[in-house]
């Protein structure tokens, strides 16, 4: 697998174990949903979960992805098993196959999702190192693919995703872009602690970012316009990367834009009609506490930054994404 350079997207809070029996959500789209849950034989003899969890534990704290994978696939079915157990659990929606920009509102919409009554399902093993570099587990995407699940992802177009969208008859998949220079800032403060939501689920995030920010490049008493001219081409190569997918592949690819949030109903209204899927209930709209939002004094990405950092941001952004139709929508 080709590794990147680590960004600022964080991992899942919970140690490996719970956050796998936690999701027993890029979206993409069923077939022809099942009208009944899928019934699965009982094991009796032996429980298999057991020894899984522990190999994936070991591989995945050991950063051995190729055997972690491995294990996280086994368990696919057993994962499965768990989400179809839920009582909310509706097979008869179509599965969304989402992948959203890192700071981009991500959180937010995947709540949505999830209040709308789709389940939470990984098809993708997130690296530790960096949570855009994914690896696709097929036999996961074939359960997700049954219908009612999402999945809260930042995976790359890479080869062993777009090779398991095709081999699964994944027909689109959802995109939410946003303005690089305001993610970029936006994540700056996010390694701060600020923005992480309210109760027990906001401070664990608090203090993950809190703890990572150096390993993730902001250095102690680094300057947030130091920190964005650092960062802000990771940002721009992620968005340009899957633009370059879309514009090749034309028709798979559905993308919404953050400002589009400003009408959040019509947003999801076009977005779900675009995937052919029903959306149903009046989504809430209204922030929870489980959402993660920075009480800001402007929306305006160049406040607090140096005039060289707006400059230099400015230029990056259009240089690199001004040769994509539509890039204009990213800040207008």
């Amino acid at each position: 697998m080709i590794r990147r350079d680590i960004s600022g997207n964080f991992l899942p809070c919970a140690p490996a174990a719970y956050w796998l029996l936690k999701s027993m959500t890029f979206p993409l789209l069923a077939a022809e949903p099942p009208a009944a849950k899928p019934q699965f034989p009982q094991s009796r003899f032996w429980t298999e979960t057991v020894k899984l969890l522990g190999l994936f534990e070991k591989y995945r704290d050991s950063d051995d992805s190729a055997n972690a994978v491995t294990c996280f696939s086994s368990l696919a079915r057993y994962r499965f098993e768990a989400v179809c157990a839920r009582p909310g659990y509706d097979p008869k929606k179509r599965s969304i196959v989402s992948i959203f920009q890192p700071k981009s509102g991500g959180t937010y919409l995947h709540n949505r999702l999830l209040q709308l009554g789709y389940q939470e399902f990984w098809w993708v093993l997130p690296s530790r190192a960096c949570h855009s570099i994914c690896y696709a587990s097929e036999e996961a995407l074939r359960s997700y693919m049954l219908g009612g699940c999402t999945c809260h992802s930042h995976a790359r177009p890479d080869p062993n995703i777009l090779a398991a969208l095709d081999r699964t008859g994944v027909e689109k998949i959802w995109l939410h872009l946003r303005n690089p220079a305001e993610s970029v800032v936006s994540e700056y403060h996010h390694y701060l602690g600020e923005g992480q939501g309210g109760g027990s689920v906001g401070e664990q995030r608090r203090h993950q970012a809190m703890t990572e920010a150096q390993r993730r490049g902001l250095a102690p008493g680094m300057s947030k316009s130091t920190y964005v001219m650092e960062k802000i081409g990771w940002h721009v190569e992620w968005i340009a990367e899957w633009l370059r997918f879309a514009r090749e592949r034309p028709g798979l690819v559905v993308i919404s834009y953050h400002r589009e949030l400003a009408d959040r109903q019509a947003m999801f209204a076009r977005v779900f009609d675009e995937l052919g899927a029903e959306l149903g209930d009046a989504v809430i709209t209204a922030p929870n506490s489980g959402d993660r939002y920075r009480d800001k004094s402007s929306n305006d990405w160049r406040e607090g930054l140096t005039q060289e950092a707006q400059d230099y941001l400015d230029l990056r952004m259009r240089v690199e994404l001004e040769c994509f139709a539509d890039s204009n929508r990213l800040w207008s």
